[in-house]
């Protein structure tokens, strides 16, 4: 794990600056400036105003950071019981625009920065799965043992992740003929993004991200089942 990427002295300072700070910053950058990209080349219909897409962006990211605090604070409460508690833990801390279009647009994109944020997780010690002694398994710190080795969670669904941009760069002619309708694409990644984490999340060993029924179920695997029926039936009806 290398959670602190450097160290900045500003003076009598130390700043540290946080693995997954910089590569979540990476992730947000590369699925904007690719998805800007997208929509300025795309054949499906006449380039999108520049302007728009920005603020679309912007408000796709606040959205997305809003409603992890949100989920967040949600687990913590249905963990703590005590809503000063939630809020305390440190991880609380009309464009003109055609939106099935957009998100379309979005998907490889999206799924690189999803992957270069898990790396971020990776890196920062964090999302780590269930204690291992699988040739393949990481070390990650322990405070009673020094370290333990543990399903390197964030690094398999990275990869998968780089897999499904890949695959929507390079989409097979039925594929992309199958998914011609608005918002098809979109849909068809939310629903297999929801299958990878209906699939990873029993490997998770972190309870922090909110677990129910005995840690059968966790928070992610509700919103994982919900987002595939919806995205299932979306794409049905289309």
């Amino acid at each position: 794990m290398h959670p602190v990427l450097t160290t900045l002295h500003v003076g009598d300072a130390e700043l540290p600056i946080a693995s997954y700070g910089v590569l979540l910053t990476c992730a947000l950058l590369v699925g904007a400036l690719g998805t800007l990209r997208a929509t300025r080349v795309s054949a499906a219909g006449p380039p999108m105003e520049l302007g728009a897409v920005i603020s679309a962006l912007g408000l796709a990211i606040a959205f997305g950071f809003a409603g992890a605090l949100l989920v967040h604070a949600a687990a913590q409460l249905a963990r703590t019981g005590s809503l000063a508690a939630a809020l305390a833990h440190p991880g609380v801390s009309v464009l003109g625009l055609s939106a099935p279009r957009l998100l379309d647009a979005a998907v490889p994109w999206v799924a690189l920065a999803q992957a270069i944020g898990r790396i971020g997780c990776l890196l920062g010690g964090c999302c780590y799965g269930h204690a291992s002694h699988a040739a393949w398994a990481m070390r990650y710190p322990d405070p009673t043992s020094g370290f333990v080795t543990r399903i390197p969670v964030p690094l398999i669904e990275a990869l998968v992740l780089l897999g499904l941009a890949v695959l929507y760069l390079r989409l097979p002619a039925r594929l992309a003929s199958a998914w011609r309708a608005p918002g098809a694409r979109a849909a068809s990644y939310l629903a297999l993004y929801a299958l990878l984490r209906l699939i990873l999340e029993p490997l998770r060993g972190d309870s922090v991200r909110g677990v129910y029924f005995g840690g059968t179920v966790s928070t992610a695997q509700l919103i994982a089942a919900a987002v595939l029926v919806g995205a299932l039936l979306f794409l049905r009806r289309k």
